[in-house]
Protein backbone atom coordinates (compact mmCIF):
# COMPACT_ATOMS: atom_id res chain seq x y z
CA UNK A 1 0.00 0.00 0.00
CA UNK A 2 2.81 2.29 0.41
CA UNK A 3 4.43 1.95 -2.13
CA UNK A 4 0.87 2.43 -4.45
CA UNK A 5 0.85 5.76 -2.29
CA UNK A 6 4.21 6.53 -3.46
CA UNK A 7 3.57 5.45 -7.10
CA UNK A 8 0.78 7.61 -7.30
CA UNK A 9 2.50 10.98 -6.18
CA UNK A 10 5.04 10.62 -8.27
CA UNK A 11 2.96 10.09 -11.08
CA UNK A 12 0.25 12.90 -10.19
CA UNK A 13 2.64 15.59 -8.70
CA UNK A 14 4.54 15.87 -12.38
CA UNK A 15 1.07 16.09 -13.77
CA UNK A 16 -0.08 18.68 -12.18
CA UNK A 17 2.82 20.84 -12.66
CA UNK A 18 2.67 21.11 -16.24
CA UNK A 19 -0.53 22.98 -16.48
CA UNK A 20 -0.55 26.82 -16.81
CA UNK A 21 -1.26 28.64 -13.40
CA UNK A 22 0.54 31.56 -11.48
CA UNK A 23 4.13 31.83 -12.79
CA UNK A 24 7.11 32.53 -10.23
CA UNK A 25 10.20 34.24 -11.34
CA UNK A 26 13.46 32.45 -9.97
CA UNK A 27 14.62 34.16 -6.88
CA UNK A 28 11.29 35.53 -5.75
CA UNK A 29 10.46 36.74 -1.95
CA UNK A 30 6.91 36.67 -1.09
CA UNK A 31 6.26 38.25 2.15
CA UNK A 32 2.84 38.12 4.03
CA UNK A 33 1.28 39.24 7.30
CA UNK A 34 -2.31 38.49 8.82
CA UNK A 35 -4.39 36.93 11.18
CA UNK A 36 -4.05 33.58 12.67
CA UNK A 37 -6.20 31.70 15.16
CA UNK A 38 -6.00 28.14 16.70
CA UNK A 39 -7.62 25.48 18.22
CA UNK A 40 -4.86 23.86 20.38
CA UNK A 41 -4.99 21.60 23.54
CA UNK A 42 -5.42 23.66 26.38
CA UNK A 43 -7.53 27.05 24.97
CA UNK A 44 -8.11 28.98 21.74
CA UNK A 45 -5.89 31.55 20.88
CA UNK A 46 -5.82 34.54 18.29
CA UNK A 47 -2.99 36.77 17.08
CA UNK A 48 -0.72 37.64 14.12
CA UNK A 49 1.77 36.38 11.68
CA UNK A 50 4.26 37.12 9.64
CA UNK A 51 5.79 34.98 7.15
CA UNK A 52 9.09 35.17 4.35
CA UNK A 53 8.91 32.85 1.62
CA UNK A 54 12.02 32.27 -0.85
CA UNK A 55 11.43 30.31 -4.39
CA UNK A 56 14.94 29.96 -5.81
CA UNK A 57 13.43 27.75 -8.46
CA UNK A 58 10.48 25.89 -10.29
CA UNK A 59 10.21 22.66 -11.42
CA UNK A 60 8.00 22.00 -14.48
CA UNK A 61 5.84 25.26 -13.04
CA UNK A 62 5.77 24.05 -9.54
CA UNK A 63 7.51 26.19 -7.64
CA UNK A 64 9.95 24.96 -4.42
CA UNK A 65 10.73 27.44 -1.69
CA UNK A 66 11.19 27.33 2.10
CA UNK A 67 9.60 29.32 4.42
CA UNK A 68 10.22 31.76 7.49
CA UNK A 69 7.51 32.13 10.02
CA UNK A 70 7.42 33.89 13.19
CA UNK A 71 3.34 33.98 15.21
CA UNK A 72 2.34 35.85 17.88
CA UNK A 73 -0.97 35.54 20.09
CA UNK A 74 -1.71 36.09 23.57
CA UNK A 75 -0.70 32.78 25.25
CA UNK A 76 2.09 31.98 22.65
CA UNK A 77 4.90 32.64 20.38
CA UNK A 78 6.57 30.15 17.74
CA UNK A 79 9.25 30.57 15.14
CA UNK A 80 10.84 28.74 12.37
CA UNK A 81 14.57 29.26 13.30
CA UNK A 82 16.65 27.16 10.45
CA UNK A 83 13.91 28.87 8.03
CA UNK A 84 14.24 32.23 9.46
CA UNK A 85 18.07 32.03 9.23
CA UNK A 86 18.38 30.24 5.88
CA UNK A 87 16.09 33.60 4.41
CA UNK A 88 17.33 36.27 6.16
CA UNK A 89 21.33 34.72 4.77
CA UNK A 90 19.50 34.55 1.12
CA UNK A 91 18.05 38.14 1.20
CA UNK A 92 21.22 39.25 2.36
CA UNK A 93 23.23 37.47 0.25
CA UNK A 94 21.00 39.01 -2.81
CA UNK A 95 21.08 42.27 -1.52
CA UNK A 96 25.17 42.24 -1.87
CA UNK A 97 25.69 40.67 -4.84
CA UNK A 98 23.60 39.22 -7.68
CA UNK A 99 25.53 36.19 -7.96
CA UNK A 100 25.86 33.57 -5.44
CA UNK A 101 28.29 30.67 -4.96
CA UNK A 102 26.38 27.01 -6.23
CA UNK A 103 27.36 25.82 -2.58
CA UNK A 104 26.56 28.51 -0.32
CA UNK A 105 23.19 28.20 -1.73
CA UNK A 106 22.86 24.00 -1.25
CA UNK A 107 24.01 25.25 2.41
CA UNK A 108 21.00 27.13 2.72
CA UNK A 109 18.69 24.71 0.91
CA UNK A 110 20.10 21.99 3.42
CA UNK A 111 19.11 24.09 6.69
CA UNK A 112 16.17 25.07 4.94
CA UNK A 113 15.04 21.75 4.45
CA UNK A 114 13.01 21.59 7.74
CA UNK A 115 10.20 24.25 6.82
CA UNK A 116 9.42 24.44 3.19
CA UNK A 117 6.38 24.09 0.51
CA UNK A 118 5.26 23.38 -2.82
CA UNK A 119 3.78 25.70 -5.12
CA UNK A 120 1.33 24.19 -7.56
CA UNK A 121 -0.73 26.29 -9.78
CA UNK A 122 -4.33 25.09 -10.44
CA UNK A 123 -5.23 28.30 -12.23
CA UNK A 124 -3.98 31.50 -13.83
CA UNK A 125 -3.88 33.59 -10.89
CA UNK A 126 -4.64 30.39 -7.95
CA UNK A 127 -2.46 27.96 -6.17
CA UNK A 128 -2.23 25.43 -3.62
CA UNK A 129 0.85 25.34 -1.34
CA UNK A 130 1.43 21.68 0.55
CA UNK A 131 4.07 22.52 3.43
CA UNK A 132 5.33 21.05 6.31
CA UNK A 133 7.53 22.93 9.34
CA UNK A 134 9.90 20.27 11.26
CA UNK A 135 11.48 22.51 13.47
CA UNK A 136 9.82 25.56 15.28
CA UNK A 137 10.98 26.36 18.42
CA UNK A 138 7.36 27.66 20.64
CA UNK A 139 7.06 28.69 23.69
CA UNK A 140 2.91 28.91 26.02
CA UNK A 141 2.72 31.47 28.71
CA UNK A 142 5.56 30.80 31.46
CA UNK A 143 6.29 27.15 30.20
CA UNK A 144 9.70 26.29 28.51
CA UNK A 145 10.11 26.85 25.24
CA UNK A 146 9.36 23.75 23.11
CA UNK A 147 10.31 21.95 19.79
CA UNK A 148 7.12 21.48 17.86
CA UNK A 149 6.44 20.39 14.26
CA UNK A 150 3.61 21.13 11.30
CA UNK A 151 1.87 20.00 8.31
CA UNK A 152 -0.21 22.48 6.66
CA UNK A 153 -1.97 23.67 3.27
CA UNK A 154 -2.13 27.18 1.82
CA UNK A 155 -4.38 28.64 -0.83
CA UNK A 156 -3.71 31.43 -2.81
CA UNK A 157 -5.13 33.61 -5.45
CA UNK A 158 -2.61 36.50 -6.57
CA UNK A 159 -3.34 39.95 -8.18
CA UNK A 160 -0.27 41.18 -9.76
CA UNK A 161 2.24 41.45 -7.18
CA UNK A 162 -0.12 41.25 -4.35
CA UNK A 163 -1.76 37.90 -2.68
CA UNK A 164 -4.52 36.96 0.05
CA UNK A 165 -3.99 33.73 0.99
CA UNK A 166 -5.91 31.42 3.33
CA UNK A 167 -4.14 28.80 5.18
CA UNK A 168 -4.67 25.33 7.69
CA UNK A 169 -2.18 23.39 9.44
CA UNK A 170 -2.11 20.60 11.97
CA UNK A 171 0.45 21.42 15.12
CA UNK A 172 2.51 18.57 17.06
CA UNK A 173 4.90 18.36 19.88
CA UNK A 174 7.70 16.26 20.32
CA UNK A 175 7.18 15.73 24.23
CA UNK A 176 9.10 17.82 26.68
CA UNK A 177 12.93 17.56 27.71
CA UNK A 178 11.82 16.27 31.33
CA UNK A 179 9.69 13.56 29.84
CA UNK A 180 12.13 12.28 27.51
CA UNK A 181 14.88 12.60 30.00
CA UNK A 182 13.21 10.25 32.82
CA UNK A 183 11.56 7.87 29.81
CA UNK A 184 15.08 7.37 28.78
CA UNK A 185 16.64 6.79 32.36
CA UNK A 186 13.43 4.32 33.28
CA UNK A 187 15.07 1.97 30.15
CA UNK A 188 17.70 1.17 32.89
CA UNK A 189 15.79 1.12 35.90
CA UNK A 190 13.03 -0.08 37.63
CA UNK A 191 11.28 2.60 38.21
CA UNK A 192 7.14 2.52 37.94
CA UNK A 193 5.50 4.27 34.57
CA UNK A 194 3.33 6.04 36.35
CA UNK A 195 0.12 8.23 34.73
CA UNK A 196 2.30 11.41 35.91
CA UNK A 197 5.38 10.26 33.61
CA UNK A 198 3.35 8.23 30.58
CA UNK A 199 0.09 11.08 30.21
CA UNK A 200 0.64 14.09 32.03
CA UNK A 201 4.29 14.93 30.48
CA UNK A 202 4.18 14.54 26.83
CA UNK A 203 1.11 16.91 26.25
CA UNK A 204 2.14 19.46 24.43
CA UNK A 205 0.25 22.44 24.60
CA UNK A 206 0.47 22.79 20.99
CA UNK A 207 -1.53 19.94 19.68
CA UNK A 208 -4.01 20.72 17.29
CA UNK A 209 -5.13 23.35 14.36
CA UNK A 210 -4.04 26.29 13.52
CA UNK A 211 -5.63 28.36 10.68
CA UNK A 212 -5.15 32.28 9.81
CA UNK A 213 -5.48 34.56 6.97
CA UNK A 214 -2.92 36.89 5.15
CA UNK A 215 -1.95 39.46 2.54
CA UNK A 216 1.37 39.37 0.59
CA UNK A 217 3.31 41.30 -1.53
CA UNK A 218 6.16 39.66 -4.07
CA UNK A 219 9.30 41.25 -5.21
CA UNK A 220 12.53 39.72 -6.55
CA UNK A 221 16.07 41.33 -6.20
Amino acid sequence: MRKFKLLLISVLFPCMCMGEGAYHEDNEFIIRAGFTGSHLRYKDNIGGTVNVSYIPFEINSCGIGWNANITKTKDYYSISPLGATATLLTFLGYTVSSEMDSWIRTVLFCMAAESMGLYIPIGENFELQPYWSLLRLSKWQKEKILITGAFGLAATVYIKKFSITAYGEYSYGYGNSDWWGETLSNVFTDAEDTYYNRYEKPCTPFKGWIYGVTLGFSFNL
